[in-house]
C-alpha cells in the first residue's frame, strides 16, 4: 500500500495541474482511511471536499476549467456532474484498500426477487457512480455471475464501490456473446454497459440475445443529488419480453431518455450558485 502513497507524492510535485490536486486530495485520503475507525467516514470525506470545492468559483475556473456563470454549460461541465464524477474517482481508489465501507444511498424503485425462472441482464450506461448501484444489487443478495467489459483486469475480476466481493469480467471480443448465451440459459446473471461511452449509441445486439435465450432485462442507473445521496433506481424496460423490432428500439429509447434524464438533471444542480 505504501507504494500508492509514493506514486501519488512523486507524481504531485511533476506541477499544480487537475490530476495532480485530485491525486493529492486522494492521497490524504488514503492516509486517513487506512486507520480502519476512520474508513466508514472515507464517503461523507469524498464527497464533503469535492462539494465544498465546487462551491468556490475560482476552482471552477482555474483548476476545473468549467466556464464561468455568463456561459452555457453541458450537463457534463456542470458542477453536479463533476462531483460525481471526481467522487466516482475516489470511491474507486478507496475500494483498492480492501475495505468495505459504507456509502449513502436511496433506492428509489426496487424489486424484492426478481425472475427466479430465467436469466436476467442486468444493463446500465456510462454515467458516474453506476458501480455504486450494482454494488447495491449484489448487498441485497442478487447473484451475478458476471459482468461484459472492454477493461483488462490481471485477475479477472469486476469490483464495485464499497464492498469487497467482485465478480468475474467476460472480455468484450469474438467469444463474449457466446459465454454470456451460456450463462443465461442456466438461468444466471449478468450486468453490462449497453453503451461505450457517455452520449455514444445505445447498441441492440444485448437485447437480441435476451430475446434468444428468454432473459428477463433490467435497467439499473445512478444519480447523485445535491445533498450527497445517490439515488438508485432499477427498473423494467417498457416491454418486458420483445420480439420485435420496434419493442427493441422502443427499450433503447427508454434507456437512452433515463441516461438524458440524469445528465439534465446534474445540469440543474447548484443553479443558486451559477446565478450568483
Amino acid at each position: 500500500m505504501w507504494k500508492h502513497y509514493k506514486l501519488y507524492f512523486k507524481d504531485f510535485t511533476k506541477g499544480r495541474n487537475e490530476r495532480n490536486f485530485l491525486e493529492l486530495v486522494v492521497f490524504v485520503l488514503y492516509l486517513l482511511t487506512s486507520l480502519k475507525n476512520l474508513y466508514s467516514r472515507a464517503w461523507k470525506l469524498a464527497y464533503l471536499i469535492e462539494n465544498l470545492k465546487m462551491r468556490k468559483r475560482f476552482l471552477r475556473k482555474i483548476i476545473f476549467k468549467i466556464p464561468s456563470s455568463e456561459s452555457v454549460l453541458k450537463p457534463t461541465q456542470s458542477i453536479g456532474f463533476n462531483i460525481a464524477y471526481r467522487v466516482n474517482i475516489y470511491l474507486s481508489l478507496l475500494t483498492r484498500l480492501g475495505y468495505a465501507f459504507p456509502i449513502n444511498t436511496h433506492k428509489n424503485i426496487w424489486k424484492g426477487n426478481i425472475y427466479n425462472d430465467c436469466g436476467v441482464i442486468y444493463i446500465s450506461v456510462h454515467l458516474p457512480l453506476i458501480k455504486v448501484a450494482i454494488a447495491k444489487l449484489i448487498e441485497d443478495g442478487k447473484d451475478i455471475d458476471a459482468g461484459l467489459s472492454a477493461s483488462y483486469s490481471v485477475d479477472g475480476k469486476m469490483s464495485f464501490w464499497g464492498i469487497t466481493k467482485r465478480i468475474p469480467i467476460i472480455q468484450t471480443g469474438p467469444m463474449s456473446l457466446l459465454r454470456i448465451k451460456s450463462i443465461l440459459k442456466n438461468k444466471g446473471s449478468i450486468v453490462m454497459m449497453a453503451d461505450t461511452g457517455l452520449y455514444s449509441i445505445i447498441y441492440p445486439n444485448i437485447f437480441h440475445l435476451a430475446a434468444k435465450t428468454n432473459a428477463r432485462v433490467m435497467f439499473i442507473l445512478a444519480y447523485l443529488n445535491e445533498n450527497g445521496v445517490i439515488e438508485i433506481n432499477l427498473t423494467e424496460p417498457p416491454h418486458i419480453q420483445f420480439n420485435t423490432e420496434e419493442q427493441i428500439e422502443e427499450n433503447i429509447t427508454a434507456l437512452r431518455m433515463a441516461r438524458e434524464t440524469i445528465l439534465v438533471n446534474y445540469a440543474h444542480q447548484f443553479d443558486d450558485i451559477l446565478s450568483n
